[in-house]
């Protein structure tokens, strides 16, 4: 079997802190900061100082992630924006990937930030069966990464599968009370989604936009990519959008 080393957080100071603006980023449910690897470095490469943490139970098998939850998660998220401004950065924006956006607008509803960007975010309450297959559907893929055999992944999956899947819960409610409270996003907020994403993000998105109180705030939709938005086919062109939409609110 091959191990696999757990991806770690990337931090890239400013030399002056104080006088820099930061930007936290945030990946989605099962993810890890590798997802959102080429945006932190074309932001450094920019001039931003940027901080990618990881989860709890991330970057790690699926029956690891299942001993932590979602308030871990959450938690984890708002030590990650203490972390930037215990370094002394004062204007601070926030881009989230999927579940990392559920938390930049969570963040949002709590705090003064220079700007979201929210990467195909869901926003409604989610059904569980659909997040536990998703969970399900990691556990194979990471064992195969560690070159399990077809028959010992198929015996430790089927296993997975009829755990406990209740931490599920407390996500979707999680979604649902943060979307409940989008009147409260007051920062100028930043909307990119795949119009190959499902269904439910593309919907997101949209009421995202409809339902936040931010005087400054936009959508956009990129044609030929889906749910990996940064890594797909029109990634450099939401990276430029990223950019533009971070000089215009330091």
């Amino acid at each position: 079997m091959f191990k696999i080393a757990r991806p770690k957080p990337a931090f890239y100071p400013a030399a002056v802190p104080e006088s820099s603006h930061a930007v936290l980023l945030l990946h989605g449910f099962t993810g890890s900061p590798l997802d959102l690897k080429k945006l932190t470095n074309f932001l450094k490469n920019q001039g931003c100082a940027c901080y990618s943490p990881i989860y709890s139970g991330h970057g790690l098998g699926a029956e690891t992630l299942m001993k932590t939850g979602v308030n871990i998660w959450w938690q984890d998220a708002l030590n990650a924006f203490e972390f930037l401004k215990s370094h002394g950065y004062q204007s601070i924006s926030i881009i989230g990937h999927s579940m990392g956006s559920v938390f930049a607008l969570r963040l949002a509803q709590q705090y003064q930030l220079a700007g979201v960007t929210t990467l195909c975010s869901p926003i409604e309450k989610r059904p569980v069966d659909n997040l536990k297959q998703r969970l399900i559907n990691y556990a194979r893929e990471y064992k195969k990464f560690e070159q399990k055999s077809a028959a010992q992944i198929e015996q430790e999956v089927s296993e997975f599968a009829s755990s406990d899947f209740s931490i599920l819960q407390g996500l979707s409610d999680f979604t649902e009370t943060t979307g409940q409270n989008l009147a409260k996003v007051d920062c100028p907020v930043q909307i990119l989604q795949g119009e190959l994403d499902d269904l439910c993000y593309q919907n997101s998105a949209a009421l995202i936009y409809q339902q936040v109180s931010s005087s400054s705030r936009e959508i956009k939709t990129y044609p030929n990519s889906g749910h990996m938005l940064m890594q797909e086919a029109d990634h450099h062109q939401v990276f430029r959008d990223i950019v533009e939409f971070l000089a215009a609110h330091k």
